[in-house]
């Protein structure tokens, strides 16, 4: 370990798991649809796992970094502005995204500022009882 922070020019794997949530309806099967997340991040991607029904469906994808071109160099209907390192994600799952909780894991490998996860979002909908 570096303490200058820079832990020798390594990547610290950071990895984030949340508990699985039912959505306060235990017995309630659910078809999860999409997932939102807010986080920052300012260099690389973060990648996301879901896990339905206690794993028993899974699935992965990616979250860039926020990026976009600063205002001195935005040109207009070519670029994205830029507005700080805080990235917004949606992520439609699919239609066999179904069970009765759900969890999501961050893993992130990257050299620089850790990522921080400041809101997430879970779209679903009710399907049947399972008592």
């Amino acid at each position: 370990f570096s303490s200058g922070g820079d832990d020798n020019g390594s990547n610290i794997n950071a990895i984030n798991q949340t508990k699985y949530f039912d959505m306060g309806y235990p017995h309630l099967v659910k078809r999860f649809k999409a997932i939102k997340i807010k986080y920052y991040l300012t260099v690389n991607t973060l990648t996301f796992d879901w896990y339905v029904d206690r794993g028993v469906r899974t699935g992965q994808y990616s979250g860039d970094s926020a990026g976009g071109a600063k205002l001195g160099s935005f040109v207009l209907d070519v670029d994205v502005l830029a507005g700080g390192n805080v990235a917004y994600h949606r992520q439609n799952l699919p239609d066999n995204c179904v069970g009765k909780d759900i969890s999501l894991k961050m893993t992130s490998n990257t050299i620089g500022d850790a990522p921080r996860i400041e809101g997430i979002e879970i779209e679903w909908e009710a399907l049947y009882v399972d008592a």
